[in-house]
Parts: structure tokens; C-alpha cells; sequence
């Protein structure tokens, strides 16, 4: 009984801040469970704070619990929330409707970020949505034909984010519609198999804007790379994945996208190493480069090591580069890596990586070669004399 009292007597005299940092980390069951505690609890519960990120997927609610949150619980204070469906269990009660999302747009005015998991939306008309949203989010949904499209046009004028993932009816008409009316920042696609090189190409001219696009299971060919390459060109991240047909050609058009700093390239195995070193010097801001599923062999991946910098996992037939500089910097050194040594650290307490001059064959650290790097900038006989006083 001691322990129990103890308890008690600490959480009392806990301060407000902590006690909301302690409730905000419960699920959002025990949260409401807490408020039952005394007076003081149930009035951190209803704190605003608590209530700007709403996540109700893991729990399988109805449409009258939902009701009641949107009536009692959820106000203006709520940013992003999240709500999984019956789709999958075969239950055919609707969970939303177009006058629940009314009141949802009512009490919550500044809710910008919606996301629906295994929901039929097909009874649901796109314009219903609430007006604030900025991010939408569909995974395993089931959508009509005539979203974003006809009426629906004006619906969601501030949207900049879509992830629409394993949705089977999302096609190349939903790409054209939604791109044409929103000004979009993000896409992400996974998994729409509806969604081919057409779509891209329909689509792209009116993608100018976007800064992250992802493309998972699609059917896209070398024609989607060349008019991504040729209109978005504001592209900052670009993942692709699955995608069989790709090659060194449609590999090359990346090259106008002067502004891409991460690139992810996953189970396309048809791309040679000289294809990727080429398309690494010609992008001057590319900082992180990953290749999942790649089998180049030792030979093609020492070639590919020497030119970029390039240290291979051989855990797994991946290969990652990350740099603290530009790429096309850290490339005019000349340095080959030669990986870690167990039981050697650098000053910031990692793992030491060691590189092989080309002039002398020594190692050095490549922490040491970057900053001589930034210190010499573009003189080589100043970074050869650097690196010799190091």
C-alpha cells in the first residue's frame, strides 16, 4: 500500500507542463481514462495541446463515438487527425459522412492534415471535405471516378500534400484532375498501379511546383523520368521503386534536376554504375543517394567507390552515399574509401572512415579530408599541403 501512496504523492507533485508531457505520451483511450482521476487531471486533459494531434487509427471506433468526439472533444485546437475504417473487416456501417465532416469543418477550423486509412469513400462527395486541409493522406481507400473533378474542383483549395497509398481506383484522370486545380509540394503514389507513363506525362506540366515526389509500384518507364526531368524541376527529393523498366536512359534525364539533394532508387537493377557516377557529377546539391537492391559486382562497385565516395553495405545489396559537402566537391578530391576500423573513433565520438590519397596511397580520415575540403575550397595545392600539415 505504501508504493501506491508514494505514487500518488509524486504525481501530485508533479508541475502542470510535466503532467501534459506525461499524458500527451498515453493513447488516446488511457488519456480519457486519466481525466476520471480527479479535477486536476480532467482539466489537463481537455488541454488544447493535448488535443492538436489526434490519432483514433488504432482504435476500431463507430460513427456515434465518432460524433460524440467531435462534439465534445475535438475543437479548434486540432491540427492533423487520423481515422481507420472497416474497409478491411468487411463492416458496412459508414464511418464518415458529409454531415460529420461539416461538423468536423466547424469546430475544427484549422485542421490541415486528414488522414484515412481502409475507408470506403466511395458514397462520400470529394467537396465535403473540410476547406482547411493542406495535407491529405489515403491508404487501402476506396474512392469514386468523380473525385477531383467537376464539382469537386473547388473543394480543397489549400492543399500542397497528397500520399495516396494501395488505393486500386486512383488513375491517371485523378493525377490530371488533382494537379491541375492544387498547386501540390508533395506526392506520394504507392502502389496505384492505375498510374502510368500517360499520367505522368498529363500530369507533369502542371507539377512544376513540387519539391518531393514518390513513386512506389507504378508502372513507369524511361517516358515518366525524361517529363519529370524536363517540368519539376523545383524537385528536392525523388524516390522511385519497382520499377523494372528503367535504364541508364531515363536514369540520364535526372541530370536537369539541378535542385535534387536526396535520391532514392530501389530494386531498379538495369542502371550501370558509370550511368549512376555520371548522374552524381551532374547534380551539384545531391547529398544522399541510396540504391536498394543493386548487384553491380565487386569490380563495377570498387569503380563506383573510387569515383564518388561510395561506402557499400555488404550486408545487404544496398549502397548508400551520404556527404557532408556537395558531391561534385568531395569527387574532385580523388579520395577512394576503404571503410571503418573497428575500435577507431574521430572526435565526434563515431566510427573512424578512412580514405586512400591517390598521390601518396596513405589513409586519412575523411572527416580530416572534408575539412580541408571547406578550408581549401577549390585549390588542390592548397588541399594537398592541408592534408600533408593534418
Amino acid at each position: 500500500m505504501a508504493a501506491p501512496k508514494m505514487a500518488a504523492k509524486m504525481a501530485a507533485a508533479l508541475p502542470d507542463p510535466v503532467l501534459l508531457r506525461v499524458l500527451g505520451l498515453l493513447p488516446l483511450r488511457d488519456r480519457l481514462r486519466a481525466a476520471r482521476v480527479c479535477r486536476r487531471w480532467r482539466r489537463l486533459v481537455q488541454d488544447r495541446v493535448l488535443w492538436a494531434d489526434v490519432d483514433l487509427s488504432p482504435h476500431k471506433l463507430s460513427s456515434k463515438t465518432l460524433w460524440q468526439l467531435v462534439r465534445h472533444r475535438l475543437g479548434d485546437s486540432l491540427r492533423t487527425l487520423r481515422v481507420r475504417g472497416a474497409l478491411l473487416a468487411g463492416g458496412r456501417q459508414r464511418l464518415l459522412s458529409p454531415a460529420l465532416l461539416a461538423a468536423l469543418a466547424k469546430r475544427c477550423p484549422r485542421l490541415s492534415r486528414l488522414c484515412l486509412a481502409e475507408a470506403d469513400l466511395r458514397p462520400l462527395p470529394y467537396e465535403s471535405f473540410p476547406a482547411s486541409i493542406t495535407a491529405l493522406e489515403l491508404s487501402r481507400c476506396e474512392i469514386p471516378a468523380a473525385w477531383f473533378c467537376g464539382s469537386a474542383a473547388r473543394a480543397l483549395p489549400r492543399l500542397q500534400h497528397l500520399v495516396v497509398r494501395k488505393v486500386p481506383a486512383f488513375s491517371n484522370q485523378h493525377l490530371l484532375n488533382v494537379s491541375s486545380r492544387c498547386r501540390l509540394k508533395t506526392l506520394t503514389l504507392s502502389g496505384t498501379y492505375r498510374v502510368t507513363d500517360a499520367g505522368i506525362q498529363s500530369a507533369a506540366p502542371h507539377l512544376e511546383e513540387l519539391e518531393c515526389l514518390v513513386l512506389c509500384h507504378c508502372v513507369v518507364t524511361d517516358s515518366a523520368l525524361h517529363f519529370i526531368g524536363r517540368h519539376m524541376k523545383r524537385l528536392r527529393f525523388l524516390e522511385i521503386s519497382s520499377a523494372d523498366s528503367l535504364t541508364n536512359a531515363g536514369l540520364a534525364c535526372l541530370a536537369a534536376l539541378e535542385g535534387l539533394e536526396t535520391l532514392h532508387l530501389d530494386h531498379c537493377d538495369k542502371f550501370s554504375p558509370d550511368a549512376i557516377a555520371a548522374l552524381c557529377r551532374a547534380l551539384p546539391r545531391l547529398r544522399n543517394l541510396k540504391l536498394d537492391g543493386a548487384d553491380f559486382g565487386d569490380e563495377a562497385m570498387e569503380c563506383t567507390i573510387s569515383e564518388r565516395g561510395i561506402a557499400q553495405n555488404s550486408n545487404r545489396k544496398s549502397t548508400r552515399l551520404r556527404a557532408a559537402l556537395p558531391l561534385h566537391e568531395v569527387l574532385a578530391a580523388g579520395y577512394r574509401m576503404r571503410g571503418t576500423v573497428n575500435g577507431m573513433f574521430n572526435p565526434n565520438g563515431r566510427p573512424a572512415r578512412l580514405a586512400e590519397s591517390p598521390q601518396t596511397g596513405g589513409l586519412l580520415e575523411v572527416d580530416v579530408i572534408q575539412a580541408a575540403i571547406l578550408r581549401a575550397g577549390a585549390n588542390k595545392r592548397q588541399l594537398e599541403n592541408l592534408l600533408v600539415e593534418c
